[in-house]
């Protein structure tokens, strides 16, 4: 005398449930950006909010992405209180037609549909080898020396320039 499925399958939901929570997908809904990790509501499946949930980002960078960006959502064991939100990709400002292979930095300050050259707030790295930055401004600070460049011209503040030494 076996166990019946009706049995059985009242048996595995629970186990089922938490398969089908392992990975998700969530919508952002507000970021904390105060603490030493971005941390985000977030509404899963059924209208569920989460909220504190834990943004993992790569070393050396970070974004505080926009409240309606979509993220992958890794539930730890499959439970919900355990969820991290990773890879939130935000499509509605992602550049379209990238060439296969370029790289792109970007924010949702820029027009998704233009070229590396006429976006408005950009940095591209292409397959030859340049890297092509569009800002409205440009500001490099080192030390007490500064390069700033913008649609009036460049400006310099350094206690030296010595072109000798930049061309030898």
């Amino acid at each position: 005398m076996g166990l019946s499925l009706e049995t059985w399958e009242k048996a595995m939901a629970p186990f089922r449930r938490r398969i089908y929570q392992i990975v998700n997908w969530g919508v952002i809904r507000r970021v904390d950006t105060s603490t030493n990790a971005n941390s985000v509501q977030i509404e899963m499946i059924k209208d569920e909010i989460s909220d504190g949930v834990f943004h993992a980002e790569s070393y050396g960078m970070s974004a505080a992405p926009l409240p309606g960006a979509r993220g992958v959502v890794l539930c730890i064991g499959g439970e919900k209180d355990s969820a991290i939100i990773c890879a939130t990709p935000d499509q509605r400002h992602r550049p379209l037609g990238l060439p296969v292979g370029d790289v792109c930095l970007y924010t949702s300050q820029d027009d998704r549909n233009a070229g590396a050259e006429a976006s408005l707030h950009r940095m591209q790295f292409t397959e030859d080898r340049t890297v092509v930055l569009t800002a409205k401004t440009l500001k490099i600070l080192v030390g007490g020396q500064s390069l700033v460049m913008d649609e009036s011209g460049v400006r310099v503040t350094a206690s030296q320039i010595d072109f000798d030494k930049l061309s030898g």
